[in-house]
């Protein structure tokens, strides 16, 4: 009998470790619980950022696939004399800039005009640009705002509106390395035309000198293609084609040179936005080790741009438009 009560005692004496155990394991399962949760939200945020750049560029594909296919039908649509009154329109309108000169503050009813020329449906392009070669094919929108230069091209107001004719002079307008729009990032293609393979490759099999070597023909092959033409061109270059002496008397030989500037780390955020890491900046491991060496080629290169430059401008806290603008105004267009 004092055998069973011993046993009764110490089983009640039990008795609140066990409701204490129980509500022990009922705070782990909510900690658990909150563990997992976290673990999920964590995995979620970083899958939208993996897949974003890719997402973005196929959101805005469809987009300028649509506008595009809309303008193919308004036209398809329409009679030839309705077309025609819309191009007739155009080179009047060109023919009164060429003979009035380029107005760079023009009145409220001027812009009404221009935006109503060649407007052809409700997405607003007035056509589209397509380059095969390296792969665009882009819808053209009036006016080169910072809304524009965002998703497509712009037609610079108070240039020759797309219809070609003589003494016409249009200038389009369009930005790289947008982190929610490919546009024209892919012109590096122009010299991978040339050697069959893609820059980052070509300098992983030859080595940068080699590279520069298909750098300085295709400059030259380029310039002597335009070396006939009177119409001002816009031609974007890589940051080492100054390395070369004999790029830089190319360069300045024909025409001038404006150097976009901006600090190692607004560089370093458009790289980032840009994709894949330049074939020069591979091998960094971190981001100061990146931002490192960014400033240490700005260092090397420094003297070359000074020799090169004939204008100079600033791009840090800039919109696109506003950077676009200054150029225009520096190429004297």
């Amino acid at each position: 009998m004092e055998f069973f009560q011993k046993i009764k005692g110490a089983l009640e004496k039990k008795k609140p470790l066990r409701r204490h155990s129980g509500k022990r394991t009922e705070e782990q399962g909510t900690s658990e619980g909150r563990w997992n949760a976290a673990l999920l939200l964590a995995f979620v945020i970083g899958f939208f950022f993996l897949i974003y750049p890719s997402a973005a560029d196929y959101w805005n594909n469809f987009h300028q696939y649509h506008a595009i296919m809309e303008y193919a039908d308004q036209v398809a649509r329409m009679s030839p004399d309705e077309y025609a009154a819309y191009i007739r329109a155009a080179h009047e309108y060109n023919e009164r800039l060429a003979q009035s000169g380029i107005n760079w503050n023009p009145t409220e009813e001027a812009l009404k005009e221009y935006e109503s020329i060649l407007a052809f449906n409700r997405s607003g392009s007035m056509g589209y640009i397509d380059i095969p070669k390296i792969g665009v094919k882009l819808p053209i929108y009036h006016g080169i705002s910072n809304e524009v230069l965002e998703k497509s091209i712009g037609h610079l107001q108070e240039t020759s509106l797309p219809v070609g004719g003589k003494s016409s002079h249009c200038v389009l307008s369009g930005h790289r390395g947008l982190p929610s729009a490919r546009l024209f990032s892919d012109l590096d293609k122009l010299i991978e035309d040339r050697t069959g393979m893609s820059v980052p490759d070509y300098m992983h099999a030859y080595g940068e000198e080699s590279f520069r070597d298909r750098e300085f023909e295709a400059l030259s092959a380029f310039l002597k293609d335009l070396s006939d033409q009177k119409e001002t061109v816009l031609l974007s270059c890589g940051g080492g084609v100054v390395l070369r002496k004999e790029n830089r008397e190319l360069l300045k030989q024909n025409g001038s040179v404006i150097r976009l500037t901006a600090s190692p780390e607004t560089v370093l955020k458009r790289i980032k936005a840009d994709g894949p890491v330049r074939p020069l900046l591979q091998g960094t491991k971190t981001e100061e080790d990146l931002l490192q060496h960014i400033r240490k080629m700005e260092r090397e290169r420094e003297q070359f741009y000074a020799q090169t430059a004939d204008v100079t401008i600033e791009t840090d806290g800039k919109k696109a438009s506003e950077t676009a603008e200054l150029i225009r105004k520096a190429a004297g267009i």
